[in-house]
């Protein structure tokens, strides 16, 4: 619990792992909430000059090009994979079982085996009916960590550096997120970690291994903990006001916080993050981490209040 710009109190309760209880330093995979961290390094990106929000993502990509039915598509720009408005396929990836084969960055995106996704490219409009072309970027929101897989790969070629480099530079040891890590986890390190429980009916059952492992970082690969979680929701509305060891400056942050589909009924995301108006001018600001077994949220408004949860129960009951 944050209050006053600061950590209130944090506790563990129930259990990361069979007779093992949970206390605040527990690591969890926090699935989804991903997207929060990457976003955050390729906004400091758009504010130092190296990325613009308004280009098409082609603009950037390299090694491999956004497409519909195997037609380079120049219509995705930067702002709308932030803000889940591209019309891009993978909703979630589903992970990788222990001992399965771990697909490539380019095996992800091109739907190839061993990766278990469909192809990363536009969503097909169904209500075409003259040609089932794809839906158009920027009209509708459709979360979608296949954006973020894009993402991943537009970093790494306009930067030439792995992503788990730029994300640790630029967020992670900014905010002295000491216990978090987007690695692959060896199955063999288990300590403080809470292991992921499925849920089925009114019952939890294991996942298979503990945990799947996500190489589709950018979207799905990050494991923290409260602690951390709590720490980055700070720096977050800090740079509200400009503060000077936040990620982002003032500008930047007030962009991050502005919906980008005002027009559009019930649209919730700034970029890389779902956004609401708080009272005296301050912003709210939420993200939810779905993974396999696990469930995370994280609630920050401008104020300095804040909220983390991390669970080991996937989210339809955790």
């Amino acid at each position: 619990v944050i209050n006053n710009s600061q950590v209130e109190w944090a506790d563990g309760y129930g259990y990361a792992q069979d007779g093992v209880p949970s206390t605040a330093d527990t690591v969890y995979q926090a699935g989804t909430l991903s997207s929060l961290l990457t976003s955050l390094a390729t906004l400091k990106y758009v504010e130092n000059g190296t990325l613009d929000l308004e280009k098409n993502i082609n603009e950037y990509l390299t090694s491999w090009k956004i497409e519909y039915e195997g037609v380079q598509d120049d219509r995705v720009k930067l702002k709308h994979l932030l803000s889940h408005s591209g019309a891009v396929e993978v909703e979630e990836f589903e992970g990788y079982a222990q001992g399965a084969p771990i697909p490539t960055l380019l095996q992800t995106l091109n739907g190839e085996v061993p990766a278990n996704n469909v192809k990363v490219e536009l969503i097909e409009d169904l209500l075409d009916v003259l040609g089932n072309g794809p839906l158009t970027p920027g009209e509708q929101e459709d979360y979608s960590s296949g954006g973020f897989a894009a993402l991943q790969q537009l970093l790494e070629d306009v930067t030439g550096l792995p992503y788990s480099t730029i994300v640790q530079d630029m967020v992670l040891d900014k905010v002295n997120m000491s216990s978090s890590s987007f690695a692959l986890r060896d199955y063999s390190d288990t300590n403080d970690v809470a292991f992921g429980h499925r849920c089925n009916s009114s019952k939890e059952t294991s996942v298979p291994g503990n945990w799947n492992r996500f190489p589709e970082s950018a979207a799905q690969g990050l494991w923290s903990n409260v602690a951390d979680l709590a720490k980055l929701v700070i720096n977050i509305a800090k740079g509200q006001s400009g503060d000077p060891n936040s990620i982002l400056n003032a500008e930047s942050t007030s962009n991050m916080l502005t919906l980008q589909l005002p027009s559009v009924e019930g649209a919730r995301f700034g970029l890389g993050t779902e956004i609401g108006d708080g009272r005296e001018s301050s912003k709210w600001f939420y993200n939810t981490g779905y993974s396999e077994g696990y469930c995370s949220e994280i609630i920050g408004n401008t104020d300095g209040r804040g909220l983390v949860m991390m669970s080991n129960l996937g989210c339809s009951r955790g």
